[in-house]
């Protein structure tokens, strides 16, 4: 399951102010935080309207953050926020 939060003790990672998105797997029970940094670090603006694959291998959201991790392949390389971002589950980037 997907979703975007403002709480700040869902993860160790959200180390900011700013609306996150996460994924929860109900299969584990953890949560993980998926708008974040190529470092791991919470993205450093907010993030909205997450969605999940069916097989939950995908989450997309858009973020206005201006440090993501990476945004989609072929976008412009000077784009201004809010950007579209795709996380891949099994590889961990965005």
């Amino acid at each position: 399951m997907a979703f975007k939060s403002d709480a700040y003790n869902l993860s160790r990672a959200d180390d900011n102010s700013v609306t996150d998105i996460f994924v929860h797997d109900r299969k584990t029970g953890k949560t993980r935080l998926i708008s974040k940094t190529s470092q791991g670090a919470g993205a450093d603006g907010s993030s909205d309207h997450p969605s999940i694959s069916g097989n939950g291998r995908f989450v997309a959201f858009q973020s206005e953050a201006d440090n993501p991790a990476r945004p989609l392949p072929r976008a412009p390389s000077r784009i201004a926020p809010p950007f579209w971002m795709m996380y891949t589950r099994f590889n961990s980037h965005a």
